[in-house]
């Protein structure tokens, strides 16, 4: 009767092992799913910030080469060219013009690289938080599997030691009384042949299998809520 229990234990103890096992799975897939979709979008965004700073230092260059080819032209004007002083003073206006543009061009150029390294930061951040969420929440599930199972081994010892008291003491009264020994039993067990409340055994043995049955039956389902 004890290995029977104790198989019926373990057999149960792989259940709820197997149950964690699939919710645990579970939860990381979905969590790699969420973590996926968050890593894609990130990855887009990044990108555009990309393409946007690429874009910047282009026009960037663009205008410093502009900049150049007039300042270039304004010094070949103002060598020996008076009577264009009307041109030369708008071609310092105008360069004039463009130092201002480049000069808000590289201060966007600077915001820009500012907000890329910020979101590489905050994604580095994420990355850590989330793992060691993942290792607690790991943790903290094999925590209450191992609970249960305790307590469920408590539970099979203190029937094991209930069952054996209830045989001694039914061996004690058959022994105190012979005369009224009821008819042997030996259908289903070889008990019945030494011990007549064998067909009582069996029942015993039939109610901790229904009992089995219907915690099975009734196991609840365990959630994990995310915090």
């Amino acid at each position: 009767m004890e290995r029977k229990l104790k198989e019926r234990a373990t057999n149960h103890a792989d259940e709820v092992r197997l149950l964690y096992e699939e919710m645990e799975f579970q939860i990381n897939e979905e969590r790699r799913k969420t973590v996926a979709e968050e890593v894609v979008r990130e990855r887009a965004l990044s990108m555009n910030l990309q393409n946007e700073l690429k874009q910047k230092e282009r026009e960037l260059e663009r205008i410093s080469q502009r900049q150049v080819a007039l300042e270039k032209q304004v010094q070949e004007l103002s060598s020996g060219k008076l009577e264009v002083r009307s041109e030369n003073a708008q071609l310092v206006q105008l360069n004039q013009s463009l130092a201002e543009e480049l000069q808000n061009t590289q201060k966007d150029l600077e915001e820009t690289k500012v907000h890329v390294e910020a979101i590489e930061r905050q994604k580095l951040q994420r990355e850590e938080r989330e793992q060691a969420e993942e290792e607690a929440r790991k943790l903290d599930l094999e925590k209450k599997s191992l609970l249960r199972q305790l307590e469920m081994l408590r539970e099979v010892n203190r029937k094991l030691r209930d069952d054996k008291d209830e045989a001694q003491q039914r061996n004690k009264l058959q022994t105190s009384t012979p005369k009224q020994r009821p008819p042997l039993f030996t259908q289903g067990s070889n008990v019945g042949k030494y011990f007549p409340e064998a067909e009582k055994h069996s029942e015993v043995y039939s109610n901790l299998h229904n009992l089995e049955e219907v915690r099975n039956i009734q196991r609840p389902k365990f959630e994990v809520i995310d915090e």
